[in-house]
């Protein structure tokens, strides 16, 4: 049996901004820009998926 969740008021913003396709591609590259920014000022490589295998390759 599923628990029903609160609506907090944001339901309606939620699904808005699913819907919104930019929104959604917008946040992923930010997500993205901002985690190679982390590894590279760590000086850590960040992990990809190349030819069926995962790989290390330094943060450019």
């Amino acid at each position: 049996m599923r628990k029903k969740i609160k609506d907090n008021g944001k339901t309606d913003r939620i699904k808005e901004i699913l819907a919104d396709e930019k929104q959604i591609t917008d946040a992923l590259q930010r997500a993205v820009r901002d985690a190679v920014l982390a590894h590279k000022r760590a000086g850590n490589p960040i992990a990809v998926w190349k030819d069926g295998k995962a790989v290390l390759v330094e943060a450019k």
